[in-house]
């Protein structure tokens, strides 16, 4: 990092909890700047958690390629972070579906939910991207009041019962049913879904985008 930039990345951390299953479908990524795998003179710090659903097959594989995929974009070299996130997310969600309908020979049960930052330290940029409803939360310190710090939930989750969200589900081929009193992701029937429309699911497409500063 340079002296110049205008945020300095002071420390990082995570944290993970398995909880009562039998294996741990999480996943997270932190990648600094100096590992930051695109061509650029700004340095660019990236942080994601996955929260796996089914298995942790889909989590891994995300947290594995995500990263990649992003530093790939050129609109991330043209400074168009948020259209770089939603190539990048669509491009692994499109990589997912064509490795389970190349290997899998019964249907896919995981899925995962996706929470990223990116900052840009050069430039003071942080761009926030999520799918699901796992969140991005931002500590400001205020020094005007008695508390240290003013928290602010950066991100929106994305929930079938939320009128607006159902209606991207239903547009983008899925569909939504109750299970248990619980609104639910539901099963594409015989000649619908992903496979019907050559691969196109119906999380290819992310909603939800925010640049601070």
């Amino acid at each position: 990092m340079s002296t110049s930039d205008a945020l300095v990345l002071f420390d990082v951390g995570a944290g993970q909890a398995q909880g009562s299953r039998e294996r741990q479908e999480d996943r997270y990524r932190i990648v600094l700047p100096e590992k930051f795998p695109a061509k650029t003179n700004d340095n660019i710090a990236f942080f994601a958690i996955y929260d796996g659903h089914g298995s942790g097959v889909v989590a891994d594989h995300a947290s594995k390629n995500l990263h990649n995929l992003l530093a790939q974009r050129p609109e991330l070299q043209r400074g168009d972070y948020a259209a770089a996130m939603r190539a990048a997310l669509a491009e692994e969600d499109r990589l997912l579906l064509d490795n389970f309908m190349r290997e899998s020979v019964e249907p896919a049960v995981s899925g995962s939910t996706v929470a990223v930052c990116l900052i840009n330290l050069t430039t003071g940029e942080l761009v926030v991207s999520n799918l699901g409803d796992s969140h991005v939360i931002l500590a400001e310190r205020d020094p005007k009041t008695e508390f240290p710090y003013h928290i602010r939930r950066l991100t929106e989750a994305h929930k079938p019962e939320v009128p607006s969200e159902q209606a991207r589900i239903k547009e983008a081929g899925g569909m939504v049913e109750k299970r248990n009193g619980i609104t639910r992701l539901g099963q594409p029937k015989e000649g619908e879904g992903p496979r019907a429309r050559g691969g196109r699911g119906p999380a290819a497409f992310p909603s939800e985008h925010k640049s601070l500063w």
